[in-house]
């Protein structure tokens, strides 16, 4: 392996330890520490192969050139702004340098397990310093507002704690690195609930439950019980929302969603095919100008880029699903440590449901992460 190689690779391991902390940004949510690494790696793989790192799959590549353009009509047609080109060029890093870059580098077990470590480290030490720091409200609240708002902080909670669920039950893993984990799970659990994030809940919920299934899959009876008790506390779940409808309405703040959805709809089908462009101002009834953040992908999209954009994004989220989610699942070789980072994305396509697009590369890592895990080791 040549010097460029290795630095390409430690590269893209670097940005996703470091891809939890994104608070130490360069230049807001547009360029992070994680991209200067990511941008390396990506110039040194051309420099050693010649080619550029291409998606997993083509039909994965054919939704992200569909997206991306959709993107670049949506700013051209659109009153071009500072926030729309950053926008754009926000999505190209995403796709084009952190995802292929990413994958490239992950289908290699050695880093694969290397960044899989390097991240629940990363993780979990963000999970200790807001468990010290919940011991004073205050202090907890500023840390929250490093992430922008306290949901963000809690997904990343969420996460590690979705990931020691994975190496507590992962029978290859050291002991030690298996009992700390084991600790770390019941703080985790308090600081989600405690935290009264309900999309962090869900998320932490959704990735417990994709683990469990995984662990009884090759158990039928066991795997029919827990399907069984899933349906039934699904439907618990129901009747409690019916009963404490007014408790859920103003927990999940769905007045502000609906209205929000109420608006996506109306103002991005005026202004099909390529939406009101992105971060732009929405025009709203008797003149006034209303810049409003949509709490879905698919009506976030909708509205910014139009019909065929959103379309391509979920496209691609369902590829993801079909190639990866889906034959994770149903593998045998796969350790339960790797399953989870399978189950962390999960949970973040759920929070897509119900929260802004996450753009930070954190999310992005996971994903080719994930990627990597299915795909034939090199």
């Amino acid at each position: 392996m040549t010097y460029l190689e290795r630095l390409a690779n430690y590269s893209v391991v670097f940005a996703l330890i470091f891809s939890p902390f994104w608070f130490h940004n360069l230049w807001g949510v547009n360029l992070g520490i994680q991209d200067i690494f990511l941008l390396v790696a990506f110039c040194a793989l051309f420099v050693v192969s010649g080619e550029f790192p291409i998606t997993p799959d083509r039909q994965s590549f054919l939704a992200i050139i569909v997206f991306l353009l959709s993107v670049a009509a949506s700013v051209v047609v659109s009153n071009v702004s500072l926030d729309s080109l950053l926008g754009l060029f926000q999505y190209i890093l995403i796709f084009i340098v952190t995802i292929p870059t990413a994958i490239t580098v992950f289908r290699n077990e050695k880093y694969r397990y290397i960044g899989i470590m390097g991240l629940w480290l990363s993780l979990n030490l963000m999970l200790i310093w807001a468990a010290y720091e919940s011991l004073s409200i205050e202090r907890l609240r500023w840390v929250a507002l490093l992430f922008s708002n306290q949901n963000q902080l809690f997904w990343l909670i969420s996460s590690a704690t979705i990931l020691n669920m994975g190496i507590l039950s992962d029978s290859t893993k050291d002991r030690l690195l298996r009992v700390l984990s084991a600790g770390l799970v019941p703080i985790g659990i308090y600081m989600v609930i405690g935290g009264k994030t309900l999309s962090a809940i869900l998320a932490l919920g959704i990735g417990a439950w994709i683990l469990g299934c995984y662990l009884s899959r090759h158990k039928p009876v066991v795997l029919r019980a827990y399907l069984l008790v899933s349906i039934f506390m699904c439907l618990i779940g129901v009747v409690f929302v019916a009963l404490q409808w007014e408790w859920v309405y103003i927990q999940g703040s769905l007045g502000a969603r609906f209205r929000q959805y109420s608006i996506a709809l109306q103002s991005g089908t005026l202004h099909q095919p390529f939406g009101i462009g992105l971060d732009a101002q929405i025009p709203l009834r008797g003149g006034f100008i209303e810049n409003i953040s949509i709490h879905n992908f698919f009506l976030a999209y909708y509205l910014e880029i139009g019909f065929i954009g959103a379309l391509s994004f979920t496209f691609i989220l369902l590829q993801w699903c079909r190639s990866v989610l889906i034959p994770g699942l149903s593998a045998s070789h796969l350790r339960t440590s790797e399953v989870s980072i399978l189950a962390i994305f999960a949970a973040g396509i759920v929070i897509m449901l119900v929260q802004p697009v996450p753009v930070n590369r954190y999310w992005w890592l996971i994903f080719s992460l994930s990627w990597g895990i299915v795909m034939p080791s090199i």
